[in-house]
C-alpha cells in the first residue's frame, strides 16, 4: 500500500526490487541494509520508502527488528523524504542509529541519545578508489601486546569519537571480562 504525505508517497514495506535501487546509489553508506534484503535477516527487515512522482527524489528507512541484533534504524536519501518516513511509520523504541549527518536533526525529533551522538567512520575500498601499490620493501609485522597499551590509549586520546577497548589485547574478544 502507497500513501501520500505532502507531496511524498510512503511505501511502508517496500520489496526487494523497490529498495534495492535506492539503496544501491551509496553501497559503502548502505552496506548493511543491502545485506539486510537477504535472508535470513530479511524476515527481520522493514524497508520503509519515500518517493515522489514530480521528481527522482527517494528516500528510504532500513528498520531492523531482531531478537537477538535488536532495532537498527538506517535512514538514507532526501531530507524531505526522510522526514516523512519517520511521521508515516512505526519507529522501534531503542534503536541503535546508523544516521548520515544530514538526517541527525531529523532524528532528535523523535529520539534523545543516552550520550552525545557519535560519530561512525565507515572505510570501504571500491573499485574506483583502489589502484596497485608500487612496490614497497618487505617490513615485519609486529603483534600488539598490554605493553603497546599506553601508546595505544594517547593515540585514541586524539580521536575521542573512537573507543578503544584494551582487554582485547589480553583476551581478543570485546567482551570485558568478569
Amino acid at each position: 500500500m502507497t500513501q501520500s504525505l505532502s507531496r511524498w508517497h510512503i511505501t511502508p514495506n517496500a520489496s526487494n526490487d523497490q529498495a534495492y535501487p535506492i539503496l544501491s546509489q551509496d553501497p559503502v553508506w548502505n552496506s548493511f541494509a543491502l545485506a539486510d534484503l537477504e535472508p535470513p535477516l530479511r524476515n527481520y527487515s522493514q524497508f520503509a520508502m519515500a518517493s515522489q512522482d514530480e521528481s527522482n527524489a527517494h528516500a528510504i528507512c532500513l528498520i531492523l527488528r531482531h531478537p537477538i541484533i535488536g532495532q537498527v534504524l538506517s535512514p538514507f536519501g532526501r531530507e524531505e523524504g526522510v522526514a516523512a518516513i519517520l511521521k508515516h511509520v512505526s519507529l522501534p523504541e531503542y534503536p541503535l542509529i546508523q544516521a548520515q549527518e544530514i538526517h541527525i536533526p531529523l532524528l532528535q525529533n523523535y529520539y534523545q541519545p543516552e550520550t552525545t551522538w557519535k560519530s561512525m567512520v565507515r572505510m570501504a575500498i571500491t573499485s574506483n578508489s583502489l589502484s596497485s601499490l608500487s612496490p614497497v620493501p618487505h617490513r615485519p609485522v609486529k603483534q600488539l601486546t598490554v605493553s603497546d597499551i599506553p601508546a595505544l590509549k594517547k593515540l585514541y586520546a586524539q580521536h575521542p569519537e573512537l573507543d578503544f577497548v584494551h582487554f582485547q589485547l589480553k583476551t581478543g574478544s570485546i567482551e570485558k571480562p568478569i
